[in-house]
């Protein structure tokens, strides 16, 4: 929402009209939204920086959790969990196609629930005017540990490890393309938004998130570039039905083609009526 995607937050919804944009508080994603243009404070940011911070699969809620969790688990969790607490400790906190901590970490906030509601919520809730620093902590540790170490069993019993590197298990599938998954959910703080399906047989797959993006520099000429991560062909054989997944299992986007220099070089079909 406008007025939890910048910081400070320079405007106050009650100033505008009803219906403009809903009076949200600050989500988790626009939490990570926030750290990444801070990181830029006082500096421009190219056309490069962009498009990197919206490709990003950087999860807020590890950052936010992971170190409580792990220290929780030292003093009051099972083997088990002290195990899967070791996964965590040296996970990327991405959800990359090779993020091996992000299976258990996704599981434990669907244990949890993403307000924590399941294990007794935070120690210190969330504040809008403290984005950077808030939520934080577990109102009860062993709760939390008692969460992990459940997770960790059900993770163990089907993948036989707890290390699962993320692509194994998302997947992005259409056409007769079946091809690794990355990005994780909004509840989680991924500016790289994929929502996963039910689990079959120990997989899932994208089903929303993502849709249409697109970084654009108003240069000249004008350098743009997006993507349609879920395409808009449906006709069985042609090749567009999932070439744009592809680029998104890749975190690749595609030229976009404005003059008629870069369009008659791209033509696959011409009709003259």
């Amino acid at each position: 929402m406008p007025w939890t995607s910048v910081y400070p937050m320079m405007l106050d919804s009650t100033k505008f009209a009803l219906g403009f944009a809903a009076p949200e508080g600050i989500t988790q994603r626009a939490q990570r939204g926030i750290r990444i243009l801070s990181g830029y404070a006082g500096k421009k940011m190219t056309f490069a920086d962009v498009k990197a911070g919206k490709l990003s699969t950087r999860v807020e809620t590890a950052d936010q959790f992971v170190d409580d969790l792990v220290a929780a688990v030292r003093q009051q969790g099972s083997e088990r969990a002290r195990r899967a607490a070791d996964v965590l400790e040296h996970w990327d906190r991405q959800a990359e196609t090779t993020s091996d901590g992000m299976l258990l970490f996704y599981k434990f906030i669907l244990e949890a629930r993403s307000d924590f509601s399941a294990i007794g919520g935070f120690a210190i809730p969330t504040d809008d005017r403290h984005p950077l620093t808030t939520p934080r902590g577990f109102a009860d540790p062993a709760k939390a540990a008692a969460a992990l170490d459940k997770v960790a069993a059900a993770v163990e019993a089907e993948y036989k490890s707890l290390r699962v590197p993320w692509g194994d298990v998302l997947r992005f599938r259409r056409g007769n393309l079946d091809a690794p998954g990355n990005g994780a959910p909004s509840a989680m703080g991924a500016i790289r938004t994929v929502s996963a399906g039910p689990f079959v047989d120990g997989k899932t797959q994208g089903v929303a998130g993502d849709t249409y993006f697109a970084v654009i520099e108003f240069s000249t000429p004008v350098h743009a570039e997006g993507l349609l991560s879920y395409g808009n062909w449906s006709k069985s054989g042609s090749p567009h039905v999932e070439d744009q997944m592809k680029l998104m299992s890749r975190k690749e986007m595609r030229p976009i083609w404005r003059d008629r220099k870069e369009v008659e070089a791209n033509v696959e079909a011409r009709k003259v009526f």
